[in-house]
């Protein structure tokens, strides 16, 4: 079963209310590395979704 991923609007909200990326992996049981992919990337949430489907055990 896929996870289901953050949308990059929501972490960019939860990023300027003071949560950490660390803390936001643990929210979403998501590593960090992945929060950061999401809000740094230009590649679309779909995207994204799709990529990290198609690579997670």
């Amino acid at each position: 079963m896929a996870r289901e991923l953050p949308d990059r609007n929501e972490l960019v909200r939860m990023r300027s209310q003071g949560w950490r990326l660390e803390d936001l992996g643990r929210h979403f049981m998501i590593p960090g590395y992945m929060v950061w992919t999401i809000l740094t990337s230009e590649v679309t949430d779909d995207e994204i979704e799709a990529f990290f489907r198609e690579n997670t055990p």
